[in-house]
């Protein structure tokens, strides 16, 4: 829906969200693609996201956090001396 108000000129808006997708992607193979591009490039971010399988699993103990910005990671614990 955001797609389509931001690029009122393209595609059918009769049409179901997907079905407009592909036709507001004129002949493009790769339609999610070609709009995110046009998004991108106006500066307006990707309109479409899509994750993997895998997304979002943790194979790590519930609890651990884990920061997904390398600025922020935590320093690795120190290590005890026995002496």
């Amino acid at each position: 829906m955001r797609a389509k108000a931001l690029l009122p000129q393209r595609g059918d808006h009769s049409l179901l969200p997907w079905q407009w997708l592909i036709s507001a992607a004129g002949t493009s193979a790769r339609p999610v693609y070609e709009l995110n591009q046009i998004s991108v490039s106006r500066g307006w971010g990707a309109f479409f996201c899509a994750l993997s399988p895998a997304a979002g699993r943790r194979f790590e103990r519930v609890g651990k956090a884990v920061s997904h910005n390398t600025g922020s990671v935590a320093a690795a614990p120190r290590v005890i001396d026995s002496g």
